[in-house]
């Protein structure tokens, strides 16, 4: 399967950006972020799969779904956005989606003795969180070409 180019998927970003009135600023020595109120994302540049993926995760947080739930919700339904919308979708860019959901439940573990601690998902309370976590196990190989 021919992969997409880079050119392509920056171009991708911008497209839905400008599509949503999303105004994207240049975040090469931060962390992504999105400011849903703003209608603004700061990412890095596009470069990889890993930074498309991002840039769409980071979308997601202003244009999917499961926005207003906890945050481990709203992350999974930022790449749960990120996933359905790209041009493609490989191993890599699962991978990193994985990662950053694991990187989130772990956050939520070390705040569980705070006076309000943060939601942990458990497949029964929010399945939703799990069937993005797991998508590859349900629906096979995650290499997506639109």
């Amino acid at each position: 399967m021919a992969r997409t180019s880079i050119d392509v998927l920056r171009q991708h970003i911008y497209d839905i950006c400008e599509g949503h009135d999303i105004t994207v600023v240049d975040g090469s020595s931060y962390n992504a972020r999105a400011w849903k109120k703003n209608r603004e994302i700061r990412i890095r540049p596009v470069k990889t799969s890993n930074t498309y993926a991002v840039a769409l995760h980071e979308i997601g947080h202003i244009l999917g779904k499961w926005q207003s739930k906890p945050r481990l919700i709203a992350e999974a339904g930022a790449w749960l956005w990120a996933r359905q919308h790209a041009l493609e979708w490989n191993d890599q860019m699962e991978s990193k989606l994985r990662k950053s959901l694991t990187s989130y439940l772990k956050w939520a573990r070390l705040r569980q003795h705070r006076k309000r601690p943060p939601v942990i998902p458990t497949p029964t309370s929010h399945p939703q969180f799990w069937q993005v976590f797991y998508w590859n196990e349900w629906w096979g190989k995650s290499v997506i070409k639109r």
